[in-house]
């Protein structure tokens, strides 16, 4: 499923990978991190899992809200920071990015499940997030904190604190996926 027309999207949609060194625990995790900090936002959301393990979560903007690769990027990549096993190279590809929707078959078989029941999903697509959603998710992941961690420090993109000073081949995939090229 196409992302973009003619540059805009109307849906904002996060990728989490349980591969490239992310288990699906790690996935869970992310999941999890990522949902709390979208409703404390208002976003109202969509989310599914794939036999990998992988997930994807859908969050529809605001009503007649459409955005664009350079509103979206800053935001994703400051997410990106916070969560690892996020691989936001769909929704920075304006042109070609594409996402598999829930119910979809699964590359390694099975299909895309859905969480939660199929009228509550179809209800959050035609309803979609508060016009408050998009500024005050961007204000959040703007700010020096985290607040799902009070008192923790928000790490700048590209810093790494001691515990992630040794290079990892994984780590370093898994960062050329959440900060690809151009």
């Amino acid at each position: 499923m196409p992302i973009y027309l003619h540059g805009r999207t109307r849906l904002l949609v996060l990728d989490f990978d349980a591969k490239h060194g992310h288990s699906p625990a790690t996935v869970d995790r992310d999941i999890k991190h990522c949902l709390t900090l979208l409703h404390a936002c208002g976003a109202r959301t969509v989310a599914d899992r794939s036999t990998s393990g992988g997930r994807h979560i859908l969050i529809p903007p605001a009503e007649g809200t459409t955005l664009t690769r350079a509103e979206i990027e800053p935001v994703l990549r400051a997410l990106a920071d916070r969560l690892p096993s996020l691989d936001i190279t769909p929704m920075l590809n304006d042109r070609t990015g594409c996402i598999t929707p829930p119910g979809s078959r699964c590359r390694d078989g099975g299909f895309r499940i859905l969480d939660g029941p199929l009228d509550q999903a179809a209800h959050t697509l035609t309803i979609r997030s508060p016009a408050t959603f998009w500024p005050r998710f961007t204000q959040l992941l703007s700010t020096d904190t985290d607040p799902s961690n009070p008192g923790r420090a928000r790490r700048p993109p590209g810093a790494h604190d001691g515990a992630h000073c040794a290079r990892d081949p994984a780590r370093d995939r898994a960062h050329q996926r959440r900060h690809p090229a151009g």
